[in-house]
């Protein structure tokens, strides 16, 4: 792994995607091995078991975010987005007069809880979605550092 880490940037920075400092600042060769562990659910029946894999210190600990940070920031932020019940409430709130219009007294709003939804992403899918967007992500890369 710290091998084709270190074929990959080496490519990167030859292309111009990554300057001198982000290639040094990425390339790591001491880190550790991502540690797996369980936490019990204790609030599920049967106790079962969550698995968390920790990457701090680890060959990738600091790439993983440098392309969270390029890949987040290549992505428009989708008009019905909600970071969290409080973004909701104010969203609600400031659009109230736009539900009496549009609601119906049946409706039912509900929360959907995901799950696993990570580990269900095709790669594949997600390759062609990066794919798709290469050109606007070129554009957000962070080659200053």
């Amino acid at each position: 792994m710290t091998q084709e880490l270190h074929v990959l940037l080496t490519r990167w920075k030859g292309n111009g995607f990554i300057n001198e400092l982000t290639y040094k600042r990425l390339l790591t060769s001491d880190g550790n091995i991502p540690r797996a562990y369980e936490l019990i659910k204790i609030h599920k029946a049967g106790n079962l078991l969550r698995v968390i894999v920790s990457s701090i210190n680890s060959l990738l600990y600091d790439f993983f975010p440098y392309l969270h940070n390029i890949i987040i920031k290549s992505i428009s932020q989708a008009l019905n987005y909600i970071k969290d019940s409080f973004h909701l409430v104010e969203k609600l709130w400031h659009s109230f007069r736009l539900i009496i219009l549009f609601f119906d007294s049946n409706y039912i709003l509900a929360s959907l809880d995901v799950v696993s939804l990570f580990t269900n992403v095709l790669v594949d899918l997600a390759l062609n979605s990066i794919e798709k967007r290469w050109d606007h992500i070129f554009k957000n890369k962070h080659s200053k550092g």
